[in-house]
């Protein structure tokens, strides 16, 4: 358990490291190296990497959504034929969700190649 929780909270602060100027993809490089460092099951580092991408996304856009009192939100939905602000946040938690966890199985799947692990 306390190796799920070290993999989590890798992802949740090298992803944040996007705050400090690191380009959008950041978050699938951060799980990738998570996936790459910790030795998980192929199911658990997409879950877990699918649970932080769309927490770390979800609480940015939620955030920045409140920063600007929603204006930048009610735009863009419009832009997108009419999609609610919370429907926005939601699907900008989940596309974080899916880099996060596709990059943490493509760093699991790298350690098993380097290292040579039977499969699980």
């Amino acid at each position: 358990m306390k190796n799920l929780g070290l993999f989590t909270l890798t992802i949740l602060v090298l992803g944040g490291l996007s705050w400090f100027g690191m380009a959008w993809w950041w978050l699938a490089v951060a799980g990738f190296v998570a996936g790459f460092l910790f030795k998980n099951s192929r199911k658990a580092v997409f879950g877990l990497g699918f649970a932080a991408g769309t927490l770390l996304w979800g609480i940015l856009a939620f955030y920045f959504n409140y920063l600007n009192t929603g204006n930048l939100g009610g735009k863009m939905g419009s832009l997108l034929q009419g999609i609610t602000t919370a429907n926005l946040l939601w699907a900008t938690g989940i596309l974080g969700g899916l880099l996060a966890g596709m990059g943490a199985l493509t760093g699991n799947l790298a350690r098993r190649i380097f290292q040579k692990e039977p499969e699980n």
